[in-house]
């Protein structure tokens, strides 16, 4: 007759209260984390990347390149208010 072998499955020992709770906030982080990467890749014009740092790296650009954008009318100005304060003969 054959014997059976009678050991129990390995068991994990249990987590504590303060590591499921840890790792619960860590989830919930997580998920906001990706929610607002979602909201930003929205705002990003032709933004098709995937990955969290290309996404922050187009988000950078796309800034910058506003910011001048606003920075070009503020020049213009200036320089038009400057010729025409310009007494120049």
């Amino acid at each position: 007759a054959e014997s059976v072998d009678t050991k129990k499955p390995a068991t994990r020992p249990k987590r504590s209260r303060a590591a499921e709770v840890h790792n619960l906030s860590e989830r919930r982080r997580r998920d906001r984390i990706n929610e607002k990467m979602r909201a930003l890749q929205e705002l990003i014009p032709n933004s098709n990347k995937t990955d969290k740092a290309s996404m922050l790296d187009e988000a950078i650009e796309y800034l910058k390149m506003l910011q001048l954008q606003l920075q070009v009318p503020k020049i213009e100005l200036l320089h038009s208010s400057h010729t025409f304060s310009c007494s120049c003969r």
